[in-house]
């Protein structure tokens, strides 16, 4: 009789952790505007085209008549090669700490406050000094709900003035 109720615990446990588990990668799959904010901004730093081009709205792609993210890109690529590098990992800064703070939530827009410290690997790498190489960066992001999906609005960044 005690067997036969420890078992019935057991499948119980798991049901309830494989349904609990099921629960949390639904809800880890829906776009939310702290999402979209966060992917937006590891992007920036990391010069990864197709995800900005995917989170960017498109009244924020083209400003006066130039693509902004090709813009960005391109005069990232040449700063690069002016100091001896590709647009690689060697130029590429990394995020660490980021936190979202919603500040104003509606049905179709957003602001979400991001605070972060960014730094490049290679100047860490070279230079040992990793509390001189950290920046700290806050930044309010505006997202509007375009085609079903959270997309970053205005200038983040000044990626139009990069």
């Amino acid at each position: 009789m005690m067997q036969g109720k420890m078992i019935i615990s057991l499948i119980t446990a798991l049901v309830l952790g494989v349904a609990v588990q099921v629960l949390l990668v639904y809800a880890d799959t829906q776009d939310a505007p702290d999402k979209a904010a966060a992917e937006f901004a590891k992007a920036y730093y990391a010069y990864d085209k197709a995800v900005l081009s995917e989170r960017l709205c498109e009244s924020a792609k083209v400003q006066n008549d130039t693509d902004v993210i090709g813009d960005y890109i391109y005069k990232a690529r040449r700063e690069a090669e002016a100091r001896g590098f590709g647009l690689g990992c060697y130029v590429k800064e990394n995020i660490y700490h980021l936190q979202t703070d919603t500040l104003d939530r509606t049905h179709d827009t957003a602001r979400i406050r991001l605070t972060f410290e960014k730094r490049s690997p290679l100047r860490t790498f070279f230079s040992k000094k990793d509390r001189y190489d950290i920046f700290h960066v806050e930044e309010e992001i505006k997202l509007i709900k375009e085609e079903g999906r959270w997309k970053v609005c205005g200038n983040p960044f000044s990626i139009a003035g990069s």
